[in-house]
């Protein structure tokens, strides 16, 4: 009996004991933060124009379009007959001072004409005042005041037999922060 109630004692002190004996607590304070930034936009001033080139029956070659606009071709039996070239040209803005990053496809496909589509490849861009870059690493950096601009050129290959024809397409251009 003794037992018993010695026993009964016990559970009776721990259950009458304040419940900050038996349990702890500990606490923290966490940072949280958020950086808010303006979005980085992308605005076409013009497309891509390589002008207007003749081609003789027998003749094949490229037509490169530099980021200034100018074209030059390499082989004979392609001429420049006129029209405007001009690259592509962009215009940027988001935060001053801001690095990013241009993604531009490894080809576009012109199509016009009854024969297969017209190919322009080795893309490249001049971010400002920067020098041409090859897909793949053009980078650019935003102006004191949040905006920079882009051009593009590109190498048109002329296969041997292209039917004359107005040659047309379109491609994709992406911009984002670094």
């Amino acid at each position: 009996m003794k037992k018993i109630l010695f026993s009964f004692l016990v559970v009776a002190a721990i259950a009458a004991a304040p419940s900050k004996m038996l349990a702890q607590t500990n606490s923290a304070n966490t940072p949280t933060s958020v950086t808010i930034i303006n979005p980085i936009t992308l605005t076409q001033v013009d497309g891509m124009s390589f002008g207007i080139i003749g081609v003789t029956a027998a003749a094949s070659g490229d037509a490169t379009l530099s980021t200034a606009g100018t074209v030059t071709l390499t082989v004979g039996g392609l001429t420049l007959q006129g029209g405007s070239s001009r690259s592509a040209h962009y215009y940027l803005s988001g935060d001053a001072g801001k690095t990013y990053a241009v993604t531009l496809p490894a080809t576009i496909s012109l199509f016009g004409g009854s024969g297969a589509p017209l190919i322009v490849s080795d893309l490249v861009a001049k971010c400002g005042t920067g020098a041409d870059q090859a897909q793949g690493t053009i980078t650019g950096t935003l102006d004191g005041t949040g905006v920079d601009e882009i051009k593009v050129g590109g190498k048109l290959t002329i296969p041997l037999s292209t039917t004359a024809a107005d040659y047309t397409g379109t491609f994709p251009i992406s911009v984002a922060y670094n």
